[in-house]
């Protein structure tokens, strides 16, 4: 019935990601699908999953699929583009993915693209220099407690406090400026890829 197939189409996607990703989705496979993802595209795509699909058939050369997407964004309304450029799909994809959607047909102004871009890129620097930051924590404390081991010193608790806090300045300020020069990196990768003439210089 009518409930069962909205209900279908909203799976529909996931579907065949996890069919590729299982090693299922033969060329039978993909000739129902592509069939049904033909008339039903606009069923099929939304926000949560937009990027991550198209994405997919990119790497899977499935150019139907690839064609109904970019038709999507085309018909797409601000509202919903707005919605996929802020999705959790798009802030957690890296550089090379992020240069392959920019070149989508994006309904919105290129302000709002560069909005997102931006938002994109800070949250990818803070997560590489949390991650740095972790490892190199670990690799601290190893080498301290090795350090006193092998040296048997004793301090009292107010020197080890004042060392730590001054450690803790240095690694924040390091990472602060490694975080910044990442986010630079990431955003002068994708400049080609936004049309800036365009953009309100206001």
């Amino acid at each position: 019935d009518g409930h069962g197939s909205n209900k279908f189409a909203e799976i529909f996607c996931s579907f065949c990601i996890d069919a590729i990703d299982m090693g299922a989705f033969n060329d039978e496979f993909q000739e129902i699908a592509q069939k049904y993802f033909i008339n039903t595209y606009k069923h099929c795509l939304h926000a949560n999953n937009f990027c991550n699909f198209y994405l997919k058939t990119c790497e899977q050369n499935l150019h139907v699929f690839q064609e109904r997407c970019k038709c999507f964004l085309s018909e797409s309304n601000e509202s919903v583009t707005r919605s996929i450029l802020q999705s959790n799909q798009f802030q957690e994809q890296h550089l090379g993915n992020m240069r392959m959607l920019l070149l989508l047909p994006w309904q919105c102004h290129e302000e709002m693209l560069w909005e997102r871009v931006v938002d994109w890129a800070g949250c990818q620097s803070a997560t590489a220099s949390a991650n740095d930051d972790k490892n190199s924590g670990s690799e601290d404390d190893n080498k301290k407690n090795e350090d006193e081991e092998n040296q048997g010193v004793i301090q009292s608790d107010t020197a080890f406090k004042d060392d730590d806090d001054k450690d803790e300045n240095e690694n924040e300020n390091d990472l602060k400026a490694a975080e910044l020069e990442q986010r630079r990196y990431l955003l002068r990768s994708l400049r080609e890829c936004i049309y800036f003439p365009l953009m309100n210089p206001k």
